[in-house]
Formats: structure tokens, sequence, C-alpha cells
């Protein structure tokens, strides 16, 4: 429990806890500008993107080494421990049994159920956003605006993976419609900064359509997104744990390394199960994340709200 003091300054950093949110937000903007501008997608970028995005995975053991928090995950082992695992040995099995192409149709599928994780995250922005500038709880207009964009993102990795080049133009033109018209729905929706904040999650996977991206970079440039995103949250959420806040920082750094031996084509095509096990690692996350974040849960609910300052 927080006292009086810590409480009172936890506060003041959530408070400002908008204008990192906008920032993590706006990387696929940057990101993919800056290729454009040199021609090309840089090695320095694409390092800076791998390892600001891909290791963010291993900051949810801040989460089970909560105090806390993690009471909550033992009391439901099934939910937070036996299913995560599972998807970390089907993820290394279903990579090593499958032949090439069907490997980059299991990498394809991935990337689609990212694009849907990376969804449900917005709308979690969007929202600690709002309540962080002491604003009104999200509507559910604007909760299904973000929902919706799950659409514009199938049709950029699909552009991306670039599995029908004769597509391509009915991927990017349906891509930047669905955007115009959220963009307009968006403009009629809320007013003054949550109105450009609306829009800038509705715009998240414009860049995919802007320009013509290649899978990796545009992997990448999202996860380094996403990442940045839940650096943020995980941050906030565990920083009155002492605990947690020293296993995440080494977890972090130390696991930045495995994205540069096994997340790679070269390892895809030798050690297609090694490259499984880093994508199931992946799955197991996404899978946890999706448990943890639930404001609505009896036990979990009550503290999230406590530490982001929403109760």
């Amino acid at each position: 429990m927080l006292g009086a003091d810590a409480s009172v300054a936890h506060s003041r950093r959530i408070a400002h806890l908008d204008r990192w949110i906008v920032a993590a937000t706006i990387v696929p903007f940057a990101a993919i500008a800056i290729a454009r501008v040199a021609g090309s997608f840089p090695l320095w970028l694409y390092l800076a993107t791998l390892l600001l995005g891909s290791p963010h995975v291993l900051a949810t053991a801040g989460l089970y080494l909560d105090e806390e928090l993690w009471p909550v995950a033992r009391a439901d082992p099934l939910r937070f421990l036996v299913l995560p695992a599972t998807l970390v040995v089907l993820g290394a099995a279903a990579f090593a049994a499958a032949p090439t192409r069907v490997g980059l149709l299991l990498v394809t599928g991935f990337f689609l159920w990212q694009t849907q994780h990376y969804t449900k995250q917005n709308v979690g922005m969007f929202a600690f956003w709002a309540r962080s500038r002491g604003e009104a709880a999200m509507t559910e207009r604007e909760r299904a605006l973000i929902r919706a964009t799950t659409a514009v993102g199938v049709l950029g990795i699909l552009r991306a993976m670039d599995l029908a080049p004769t597509w391509d133009p009915l991927l990017r033109w349906g891509g930047l419609a669905l955007i115009g018209v959220g963009l307009a729905l968006a403009a009629t929706t809320a007013r003054g900064p949550r109105r450009v904040a609306l829009a800038t999650a509705v715009a998240f996977y414009a860049p995919l359509h802007l320009a013509t991206v290649d899978l990796l970079p545009a992997a990448f440039t999202y996860q380094a997104a996403h990442g940045a995103q839940y650096y943020l949250m995980v941050g906030a959420a565990v920083r009155g744990s002492r605990r947690a806040r020293r296993a995440v920082v080494p977890a972090v750094v130390l696991g930045s390394l495995v994205p540069l031996t096994i997340l790679t084509p070269a390892m895809f095509a030798a050690q297609p199960w090694l490259f499984g096990l880093g994508k199931g690692v992946a799955a197991a996350h996404f899978f946890a994340d999706a448990q943890w974040w639930r404001l609505r849960d009896r036990r979990l609910g009550p503290i999230l709200r406590r530490r982001f300052a929403l109760a």
C-alpha cells in the first residue's frame, strides 16, 4: 500500500502519462518517415525498433513478481500459468513440424493475431490517456472506432507479406478508405486534444498504407510502438514493488539479446523450432497480458484502479 506522500507523487506521475502515451503511439509514423527520407530502413533503425519491441514480453514478469498481484495469479494457475506455458510449447512444436511454406503462413497468422493484440492495447492506452488528463471515461463509440482499426492493420500486414502482389492496390486503397472513414467519425466523436488523441489511435496503422513497407520493418516498427506503450503501463503498475522493479530491468536488458539470435529469417530457415519457441513466448505473453489488465476482474480491478489513480 502506498503511503500518503508516495500516493501523491504516484498520482502526479500518472498525470504525465498522457504525454508518454502519445510519444509511444507515434513510433510507427516516425520510424517509417525516417526510412522514407533515408531511402531504406537503416540498420540502426532495425536494431532500435527490434530491441525496443521484442524484449517487452519479458516485462510481464514484473506483474508476476509484484507482491500484491502474484496472489491473483497463484489463485488461478490455469489462466495465468498453465495456458501461457502451453502456448510456448505449441509454438515450438508448430514451427518444427511445419514445412517452410506452411511456416510462412503461420508467421502471417501470427502477425495478424499481433495486430488484434496491438489494437486491444491501443484501446487501453486511450482509456488511460483520457483518465490521466482527468477527462471522462472512454465512450463505447470511441472504443468501437479504435477496435475497428484492426481491419486496417490486417490489410497492411497482408500488403507487407506480399503473398499476392496483384492484390496490393486493392489492399492499400481499402486500408486508406477505412482510415478516412475512421478519421471522419473521430472528428465528430470528440473535441480538442481528445479528438487529436482519438485520431492518432484511429490512424495507428496508416503508415502501412501510406508507404510500401517490407514485412520485417513493419513488424519491428509496430512491436516497438507496442513495446514502448507496454513499458509505460508495467512501469506504472509495479512502481510500488521493489521486487518487481529489480527483476524487470535485468530481464528486459538480458532478454534484448534473444531476438537478435532466434527471431531472424535465418533462424526461421535453419532452426524453425527455435524460431517457433520465440513466437510461443510472445503468444504466451499475449495471453497472459489479456488476463492481467482486466479492470472488471473482481480481484485485479481494485488493485489496478488504485495503481493508476483511477479510484
